[in-house]
């Protein structure tokens, strides 16, 4: 109990520490910033869920399911803030371990269950990923694991069966990677239902299904009705039918993990990968996951089968999402280390299936031991994924960590020592930390002021339209998201594509009445504004130039293509 205590402050110390480098240097994860805020910010300002012409569409994101932007999108219309993009992830990691304890309950394992979730949230990639981001998948994780606590309470009643589905299909609507992971849950969901509830199955098992589909399913319904294919980034065919394929310039780059593993080609780029994205304990890492598998696959009941064969699925999963081996090609490990957040599900069902086979074999005091050396080497500054920031400064975060272990003696001196008793505070207290830490974060919003030039600009605007032409469009936004900005495209096939015409352009910024053109510097688009005397240069920094519309544009363009 006293391990794994210390372990989950120690963890959730580290998440409240990455937020508030989030917070004071601002949301700066690519991701966050060419879509993830983006969509929230389109639905709230526009009133409609589809954001196929606010994103930059050469990168083919504005067909992703969008279920976390979506709650995003609601808490800005609420509190005419953005901050809930920064601390979402920290109250949806506080909520993962109460979940990881209630499933854990089940089984008499609720403290080594905390012990293995709270080992997730603890691997570089998940800590350095989530927490202070607009990212979703603490929202998946927290998604999946509802819905397996769901299961394991549920016995014969139906009711709970319908909720756990309805879990699955937040995580189904949530990101194209989740897809593997939600639909195993729900087909376990229903071999559940089919076994252990005595009558209806057939009604209740129509009401899962449509549940799912109520929390997950409109994003893949937009898609089929607008272009043709429920996951258009993917190559889908029903029998001699082969639905439409969008074609965009990152295609060539989506590799799956597999191949390379089949073909064992540039296995030495995954190898200095790994120890980046779980830290340097890699094979404790795939040791305990290997064992979650087999001893969950092998374990007497249906559910702790199930937990295994999911664990199992997810993986496999994984090695076949496409984008896991983006840079492997080129000899960079970096985004392939930053995308093996796609296994994260993976991670969290073999972990937990770890822990209640350890927990039923009385070992269960080995794995927060295990997890606190999993997580200390974690921490490491001189990598590139390092929870240690100059922002933070390193006496603050030192501070931090001695907080997590007195916050964990607290706990301890008001539990019985070794009793059981002891989980439920402790998980309690982990929620209550997270939550005030979340909510001083977010009293600090809009962050200290910026030095980069784009961002003082859209401080010191609101309410303008702007043309946009840049990958990371909630630059632009400003405080309290006022400002319009809309990616200037073309349907082509019906799918938006870059508006490369300089007299189209033209024409769209004559229509549109914006006040405002932000282009990508040494770009085509930043020939055109630089030779037009309607455009005024008014800040630049390396990935936005924004420019005061100040006349008539010349839809003659001359000179240029």
């Amino acid at each position: 109990m006293a391990t794994t205590t210390v372990l989950v402050f120690l963890v959730a110390a580290i998440w409240i520490a990455r937020t508030i480098i989030a917070v004071h240097r601002g949301i700066n994860d690519p991701d966050s910033l060419s879509y993830h805020i983006p969509f929230a910010v389109t639905f709230a300002q526009t009133g409609f869920a589809n954001q196929h012409l606010y994103s930059f569409p050469a990168q083919g994101d504005q067909f992703f399911p969008a279920n976390d932007e979506l709650l995003s999108a609601i808490a800005l219309v609420l509190t005419r803030s953005i901050a809930f993009a920064a601390v979402k992830n920290l109250l949806f990691g506080g909520f993962v371990l109460v979940a990881a304890y209630a499933l854990g309950k089940a089984f008499r394992a609720g403290v080594v269950s905390i012990a293995a979730a709270a080992i997730v949230l603890g691997l570089p990639v998940v800590a350095f990923s989530q927490p202070g981001e607009a990212v979703n998948d603490s929202l998946v994780l927290l998604s999946l694991l509802a819905a397996l606590v769901f299961l394991a309470h549920a016995r014969d009643r139906a009711a709970p069966y319908v909720l756990a589905m309805g879990c699955a299909g937040v995580a189904f609507g949530d990101k194209f990677s989740a897809v593997v992971p939600a639909v195993g849950v729900g087909v376990f969901t229903l071999v559940l239902l089919h076994r252990r509830v005595p009558t209806h199955r057939l009604r209740w098992a129509g009401a899962c299904i449509l549940m799912a589909l109520a929390l997950g399913g409109s994003w893949y319904l937009r898609n089929t009705i607008a272009y043709g294919n429920p996951v258009p980034p993917a190559h889908l065919a029903i029998g001699p039918l082969h639905l439409r394929l969008i074609d965009a310039p990152w295609k060539r780059y989506e590799v799956s993990v597999l191949p390379f593993l089949v073909h064992g080609r540039d296995l030495a780029v995954f190898a200095r990968g790994l120890p980046q994205g779980l830290g340097p304990l890699v094979p404790v890492v795939g040791v305990l996951c290997a064992f979650g598998v087999v001893a969950g696959l092998w374990a007497r009941g249906l559910f702790r089968r199930g937990l295994g064969a999911l664990a199992l699925l997810c993986l496999l999963g994984y090695l076949t999402t496409p984008g896991g081996a983006w840079g492997v090609s080129t000899g960079s490990p970096y985004i392939f280390v930053v995308n093996l957040h796609y296994a994260a599900p993976a991670l969290m069902f073999a972990m937990g299936s770890a822990a209640l086979a350890l927990a039923r074999w009385r070992g269960a005091w080995l794995l927060p031991l295990v997890g606190w050396a999993i997580v200390l080497t974690g921490i490491n500054p001189g990598r590139r994924i390092a929870f240690w920031s100059p922002a933070m400064g390193g006496a603050g975060f030192v501070v931090l960590l001695v907080s997590s272990l007195g916050g964990g003696a607290v706990v301890l001196a008001l539990t019985r020592p070794g009793g059981r008793r002891g989980a439920a505070p402790t998980a309690l207290a982990t929620a209550v930390v997270v939550v005030v830490g979340a909510l001083m974060i977010a009293a600090q919003y809009p962050r200290l002021s910026s030095t980069d030039p784009v961002e003082r600009w859209a401080t010191s605007v609101s309410d303008v339209r702007i043309a946009a032409w840049i990958p990371d469009v909630a630059w632009l936004y400003g405080p309290g998201s006022t400002n319009r900005v809309v990616t200037l495209t073309r349907q082509d096939d019906g799918a938006p594509v870059a508006q490369d015409s300089c007299p189209a352009w033209m024409r769209a910024v004559q229509r549109g009445h914006f006040q405002f053109s932000a282009v990508m510097p040494g770009t085509e688009w930043y020939k055109w504004l630089m030779s037009d005397s309607a455009f005024r240069l008014v800040a630049k920094n390396d990935a936005a130039a924004v420019f005061r519309i100040v006349g008539r544009p010349d839809t003659r363009c001359p000179g240029q293509s």
